[in-house]
């Protein structure tokens, strides 16, 4: 009876065994469907996070090399979708997406470009769960394309940037006054459309119809350094003999001299013909010697005008145009021939002119001891000619037989260590460039673009130089430096 008992006691904890055991299994095996559907989700959801990545990099890429616009790039899209599909399906076997966006648009002056995909991965064991053949996983993926064609230091901003300051103190009164301006205008009617950035002072000679049209910027330290000038003069006013003392305050400019029986200072006119010089008198007062007044000559308290710190124009200091040079250095001869670069960092002389093309601007053809080598390309030495010039030092460049340059055209004429002067009579569209040393313009040609050099010498009357006409971003020619595109975070963007 005892045996009989324990029998029945085991089996019925057998029993019990079995029942848990029943429960259990259903338990484990969705623990385990739900593992194998997870880490199944997981592998597609990085598989297709790693192909958005891929793409819109490589979207990117293409987008920043074509210059496209935020609404149509084409090129960007069929790149990127060729990478989705290289990602997706490794070994041939094509996967059938979902959704897929390509999309771009600009925030802040920064042009994203989205890649977005999503796709349908099949379910297992979490379909009874769910109710549902399938789980959506998606991916995103953002750039910034920071396009190099838009990268100017601050210096290429100004119509005319000059850089040299003295430690001298200013007299504009005298004859050889113009060494120690940054700007001479040794001529009349020029005409500056953009704005004007000098550390030191500007030089008027015999100019009294010098316009500008924009901003004077000028480093505060010549407001302290110019040399106040007073002059006494008798003038008849209201049929009165009068006495008069003027103060003139330099500042900024100079060149003193009579007019009309007085002395006055030449200075910029604006647009509309109105002096950039404040002239006043004060209330006449009976001296000794008659009536007397008191008259002053100083900037024009207005918006023409503006003090701030000095401008570096080395190249050490800009970093777009420091990579620029670095990147045509390290050229090779051959991609500088196919290129149209001419660099040399030697510290010769060079003189460039006007090759025999004319479907170019400014199709330039070195000339006397500059020397280009026979055997370092197999492009005829008369079939080569240059649109960016980089040496190291002083450069006369003419291009009088050079086509006008056309919307899309643009040069770069860069001295590292000399002097450039341009005796032309053809427009000059680019940047001149001559951080330790002049700029001269000897014709009475348009410079649009940008004129930077620790001194700028302009010589002959009728010059215009136009900041507005600036440097095009699509030229082959073009100051540019490398476009980059980082993976980025999608904030502040809304996408559709």
């Amino acid at each position: 009876m005892m045996g009989s008992k324990k029998w029945k006691t085991r089996w019925k904890e057998t029993g019990g065994v079995f029942v848990l055991t029943a429960l259990a299994v259903p338990f484990f095996l969705g623990c385990v469907g739900l593992a194998i559907d997870v880490g199944n989700l997981y592998m597609h959801k990085s598989r297709l996070q790693n192909a958005a990545d891929a793409a819109a990099l490589k979207g990117g890429w293409v987008y920043a090399e074509n210059n496209e616009s935020v609404s149509s790039h084409p090129e960007a899209n069929k790149a990127a979708k060729e990478y989705v599909v290289l990602d997706m399906a490794p070994n041939g076997n094509a996967v059938a997406l979902a959704e897929e966006k390509y999309q771009a648009q600009s925030a802040e002056g920064v042009t994203y470009y989205r890649v977005a995909l999503t796709e349908d991965v099949p379910l297992f064991f979490l379909k009874v769960l769910l109710n549902q053949e399938t789980q959506a996983v998606s991916a995103d993926s953002v750039v910034a394309i920071a396009s190099g064609g838009a990268q100017l230091d601050e210096m290429f901003n100004f119509a005319m940037c000059a850089a040299h300051k003295s430690d001298k103190n200013y007299d504009m009164t005298a004859w050889n006054s113009s060494d120690d301006c940054s700007i001479w205008f040794h001529t009349d009617d020029v005409h500056i459309k953009g704005d004007i950035m000098t550390n030191g002072k500007i030089m008027f000679d015999n100019s009294r119809r010098t316009t500008l049209d924009g901003i004077l910027n000028a480093f505060t330290d010549v407001k302290s350094s110019g040399k106040q000038i007073t002059q006494e003069y008798w003038q008849t006013i209201d049929g009165k003999n009068v006495y008069v003392t003027k103060n003139i305050d330099p500042s900024v400019w100079g060149k003193y001299n009579w007019q009309d029986g007085k002395q006055e200072a030449f200075t910029f006119v604006d647009a509309d013909g109105n002096s950039f010089i404040n002239e006043s008198m004060s209330t006449p007062t009976l001296a000794s010697n008659g009536w007397q007044w008191l008259a002053t000559a100083t900037e024009a308290d207005s918006s023409n005008v503006a003090f701030r710190d000095e401008i570096d124009i080395s190249i050490p200091k800009n970093e777009h145009i420091r990579e620029f040079i670095e990147n045509v250095k390290n050229l090779s001869y051959a991609d500088r021939e196919t290129k149209h670069v001419y660099y040399d960092d030697s510290n010769s002389g060079y003189n460039f002119s006007s090759s025999n093309d004319t479907s170019h601007f400014p199709a330039l053809c070195p000339h006397g001891g500059t020397i280009v080598p026979d055997d370092a390309t197999s492009i005829p030495v008369w079939d080569r000619w240059y649109n960016t010039v980089i040496v190291g030092g002083d450069i006369q460049v003419s291009f009088e037989k050079s086509p006008a340059p056309g919307d899309d055209d643009s040069a770069m004429i860069v001295s590292m260590n000399g002097n450039i002067h341009i005796p032309n009579s053809v427009n000059f569209n680019g940047i001149l460039y001559a951080p330790n040393g002049t700029v001269t313009i000897d014709g009475n040609s348009k410079v649009s673009g940008s004129i930077v050099a620790q001194k700028i010498l302009i010589t002959t009357g009728g010059q215009q130089v136009d900041a507005k006409s600036g440097i095009s971003s699509r030229s082959s020619t073009s100051y540019s430096t490398s476009p980059s595109v980082k993976l980025a975070a999608a904030k502040n963007l809304s996408w559709d």
